[in-house]
């Protein structure tokens, strides 16, 4: 009797972390690793059960930062995607700037962001938008450039208005686009907010890097598999919402 594909690869992917595991916990026993710089995996287990309350009650600010990100990233991101893939000239003219400033390194541009908006708050969410943004506007307008020119030539044939084609025939077809970029989006938003908080406080990276400073890896440790696995599952939510909708292609 053959397993189901699923609890194979769930079984792999339980191995591999258990040997990992092991392997840590080794290493760390015989003084390879530094315990102040690697804790013991069962030390991070404890400083999880101990710590994972103040760890959530701080992602929710590290929530607030990347949601108003996102929020500002799946408006102007969908927006100016449309934009772009909607006239040729405007995607000759500014495409090469959106990928320009999609290629530069984010976090070099933090300097810019403190000049510009100071140690508020605002600069932890303009500094997520700035990473949320691309992954959106970009997979919008490859979504709508890839609508097979046959289907809007028969929306034409059969009468359809310019409102009719975008809603009946270029929307479906970019949805999965769309989605994959909201997806990516998430993650981004999420990356740009901790960064932003490692470097000047507050939520989770806040977190982080107090712990850091006071050499205490485990809470570093610990706040950084707990907010993996929330983005992992939201990650995963998004997948399976984001397969629905492309199923037919």
């Amino acid at each position: 009797m053959r397993l189901p594909k699923v609890v194979v690869i769930t079984s792999i992917q339980a191995f591999v972390i258990a040997f990992i595991v092991l392997v840590w916990a080794y290493l760390v026993d015989n003084k390879t690793l530094d315990p102040f710089i690697i804790p013991h995996p069962l030390a991070v287990a404890y400083a999880i059960g101990r710590n994972y309350h103040v760890v959530l009650t701080l992602f929710g600010q590290t929530c607030f930062h990347a949601g108003m990100g996102f929020l500002l990233s799946i408006s102007l991101g969908l927006t100016i995607g449309f934009l772009l893939a909607w006239s040729r000239s405007l995607h000759r003219i500014l495409s090469p700037y959106i990928l320009f400033l999609f290629m530069v390194p984010k976090i070099t541009t933090i300097p810019f962001f403190l000049s510009f908006f100071g140690f508020r708050s605002l600069m932890r969410i303009m500094f997520a938008f700035f990473h949320g943004f691309f992954p959106i506007c970009i997979n919008t307008m490859r979504g709508m450039l890839q609508v097979r020119k046959s289907l809007l030539d028969t929306a034409i044939v059969f009468g359809a208005r310019p409102f009719q084609i975008l809603r009946e025939v270029v929307f479906p077809y970019t949805l999965p686009n769309i989605l994959t970029g909201i997806r990516q989006s998430v993650m981004a938003n999420f990356t740009g907010a901790i960064i932003a908080e490692l470097w000047f406080g507050g939520g989770v990276g806040g977190y982080i890097k107090d712990n850091s400073v006071r050499f205490m890896p485990e809470n570093v440790f610990s706040a950084v598999f707990i907010i993996a696995l929330i983005c992992i599952i939201i990650n995963q939510s998004l997948l399976f919402i984001e397969r629905k909708a492309s199923h037919w292609r």
